[in-house]
């Protein structure tokens, strides 16, 4: 009879330059973490694609298109508008992405909103990923984090359905 092993965990202490290399396996251990933590999906960004979306200030931004994370399950269907912000403009970084839906009339704008955890290490439930993703914090601190936002949602606000698009979404500024 042949026997069935789990394959090992991967490495987390292999060293690059001072800081442990973050392979794809760690990020999805750490983001599965996140998820079953916080009973949301949780998606990876990379920070540079994050920080090139913002207006300085971190004021709320039109973005032409949803961040990459979400843009393939929004093929298809109309979105007027995507925002996002961050520090020091608001204490909750985070984007909407306002979809139209003529079969939902007269609330025909439905808007879902992502937390964006730009640093899981100062986050409160931090210790709580680390434990579920069979990490140290001390590990997950120097394993690359620094990288990349995950983004948690969505989340319905109270006017998740509205006949116009909600009014702090409607006035974020698009980027030059």
């Amino acid at each position: 009879m042949l026997a069935l092993r789990r394959a090992p965990a991967p490495q987390l202490n292999a060293v690059f330059d001072g800081r442990m290399a973050m392979n794809e396996g760690v990020r999805e251990r750490i983001r599965h973490a996140l998820q079953r933590v916080r009973g949301c999906s949780t998606k990876l960004l990379t920070r540079t694609e994050w920080q090139s979306s913002l207006l300085p200030g971190g004021v709320p931004t039109r973005l032409p298109a949803p961040l990459s994370p979400h843009a393939p399950g929004l093929r298809g269907v109309e979105v007027p508008v995507v925002a996002a912000s961050t520090h020091p403009w608001t204490s909750s970084p985070g984007y909407h992405v306002v979809r139209r839906d003529p079969s939902d009339a007269p609330n025909i704008y439905n808007t879902d909103s992502y937390d964006v955890v730009e640093d899981l290490t100062k986050e409160a439930d931090c210790a709580e990923v680390c434990r579920v993703a069979g990490l140290s914090t001390d590990a997950a601190a120097s394993c690359g984090l620094s990288d990349f936002v995950f983004v948690v949602g969505p989340r319905k606000r109270p006017d998740h359905h509205s006949p116009t698009v909600p009014s702090d979404i409607a006035g974020s500024k698009d980027k030059p």
